[in-house]
């Protein structure tokens, strides 16, 4: 008699890699879990309290960074933006976390319904991932050809990656804002917005909400609002097939782990002007992510 595979909860430890990744195609996902008890109060509530937060965490930064960098406005703003950054993710994080898990005592897994995949869909969702990434590349080259002015890198943002001093942080932030952004917007968001409508009405609503939190930082830069959009689809759409938050976390972080290693590749390769123009929006489109 052949051995029968055993559930993912039940197989021996040799058959599970780190982030629980299974090495043998046993299942395709784990079985459903009980969703998210967070309601739409809970979630005005974490929107509102997180606003609140980071205003007054933004005027306090912005006070210190005047001080520090006296009348330097171009450096005031980069130390602003660059203070900004961890605040904006802790607390986004964290009432995520509170309204999510602690309120209503669930495991952070659980809560956020991150559950195991096969290393068949690991593979399937880095390439989606690094499909996306292509996309939006190939679109800013694409807008480059055509119109090369159309493109000039002068928002904050690029000039903040440009600064060596807040580059670094810049990319750290790319990395890790995946992880919380997917974490407040498809964990948190959408199974609140599922329940209050339906699956298609929350899949558009979080994709058009995630989207347009971009949009003040790209307006006129069309390969960054398409690159996003195109993003933001479908990361709320592998949440509503799946029901599972990992496949979403996975393409956002090789999406933007992919421009991350562009930006770098070009900066290694970058001695013209036209060289630069185009490292400056490898950036833009990498933060946008």
């Amino acid at each position: 008699m052949e051995d029968t595979p055993l559930p993912v909860d039940e197989a021996p430890l040799d058959q599970v890699h780190a982030f629980g990744v299974q090495t043998d195609e046993l299942v395709e996902y784990e079985p459903h879990l009980p969703p998210s008890e967070a309601t739409g109060r809970d979630l005005f509530s974490a929107v509102a309290i997180a606003f609140v937060i980071q205003f007054f965490l933004g005027v306090v930064i912005g006070v210190f960074s005047a001080l520090q960098n006296g009348r330097h406005s171009g450096s005031q703003n980069l130390a602003y933006m660059a203070y900004l950054m961890p605040v904006t993710l802790v607390t986004t994080f964290a009432v995520s976390y509170y309204y999510v898990c602690a309120k209503y005592q669930k495991p952070f897994f659980d809560g956020f319904a991150i559950r195991r995949l096969t290393m068949s869909h690991v593979l399937r969702y880095v390439a989606i991932g690094f499909g996306l990434a292509f996309a939006a590349m190939l679109s800013l080259g694409i807008a480059y050809a055509i119109s090369p002015k159309s493109l000039e890198g002068k928002s904050l943002v690029v000039r903040t990656m440009q600064n060596p001093q807040t580059a670094v942080l810049w990319m750290i932030f790319a990395l890790c804002a995946p992880l919380v952004e997917e974490l407040f917007y498809r964990g948190f968001a959408f199974p609140v917005l599922e329940r209050r409508f339906n699956t298609r009405a929350a899949l558009w609503i979080v994709a058009a909400w995630f989207a347009g939190m971009h949009l003040p930082q790209i307006a006129g830069d069309w390969p960054s609002v398409i690159g996003i959009t195109f993003l933001s689809i479908t990361v709320t759409w592998l949440r509503a097939r799946t029901e599972s938050l990992t496949p979403s976390i996975l393409v956002h972080f090789v999406y933007n782990t992919a421009l991350v290693l562009l930006s770098l590749i070009a900066r290694g390769h970058t001695s013209t002007e036209a060289g630069e123009e185009q490292l400056t929006q490898v950036l833009h489109l990498m933060y946008r992510g």
